[in-house]
């Protein structure tokens, strides 16, 4: 008989082709040995290479369902993923934070789709984008986000400008030259995860599989350094699973 498995809790959007969102955070984190539950933030009607429309959950109900969850599991981990704004995002963290105040609180940012969606409302301060990061443990931007959240017109200056606030894992895969090497600010450190671009075609839902095997590797009691190490691992193999955008766990 299998031991028990460390609890690991997704809050995202749904995404039918079951690349992106809950369903790719569940594949990653049964993959990983750790079990995973999910929170559906968004219903998204798209597929791997299209995008239609995207229809909000009301907070309230995700805030029942985190209290629900809370009650009967132990959750040491979440990572959230779309949401409409900083004051949603709030509310997900207040409510995941009350019930355990050491849950580390992964965000994925997920400003726009690959298609063009914009998910993310503009309308928002800088106190209340520093009061929010501030209850997170980790932010996974990627160049593009690393400048809207941080104002910064340079990725780099926004990820050290962001870790003001929570650590940031700067993700280099939509960067233009020809490494694929993410950028890790902690503790006032930068720890550099180098790879090489792979010729393949990009995967749909690659952020999201990332950010969810970190949480994966946390909840396993790696180090926030050591949980990097290890989705960057699962993420290339996920990366050359398949030729097409939709990839494979556990090959």
């Amino acid at each position: 008989m299998q031991r028990d498995r460390s609890i690991v809790l997704s809050v995202a959007g749904f995404d039918p082709s079951a690349g992106a969102g809950v369903l790719a955070d569940i594949k990653t984190f049964e993959a990983s040995f750790v079990y995973g539950l999910a929170i559906c933030t968004a219903n998204t009607f798209q597929t791997d290479q299209s995008f239609l429309r995207c229809d909000w959950f009301k907070i309230e109900d995700v805030e029942q369902q985190i209290e629900i969850l809370s009650n009967r599991f132990s959750i040491e981990v979440v990572k959230i993923g779309i949401v409409p704004n900083f004051n949603f995002l709030e509310k997900v963290a207040d409510k995941i934070l009350k019930n355990n105040p050491l849950c580390k609180i992964i965000w994925d940012p997920v400003y726009k789709s690959s298609t063009g969606f914009q998910f993310f409302d503009t309308e928002w301060t800088n106190e209340d984008r520093n009061r929010v990061l501030s209850k997170l443990y980790l932010l996974t931007p990627n160049t593009a986000e690393s400048k809207v959240f941080s104002k910064c017109e340079d990725a780099l200056d926004g990820g050290k400008y962001l870790s003001q606030f929570c650590s940031v894992l700067l993700k280099g895969g939509h960067s233009s030259v020809s490494s694929s090497s993410d950028i890790l600010f902690a503790h006032s450190k930068e720890i550099v995860f180098e790879s090489d671009r792979f010729k393949t075609q990009g995967k749909h839902g690659s952020g999201c599989v990332l950010s969810a095997s970190i949480a994966a590797q946390l909840s396993l009691g790696c180090s926030l350094e050591e949980a990097c190490v290890e989705a960057k691992k699962y993420i290339s193999n996920y990366l050359l699973s398949s030729e097409n955008l939709l990839g494979y766990h556990n090959v």
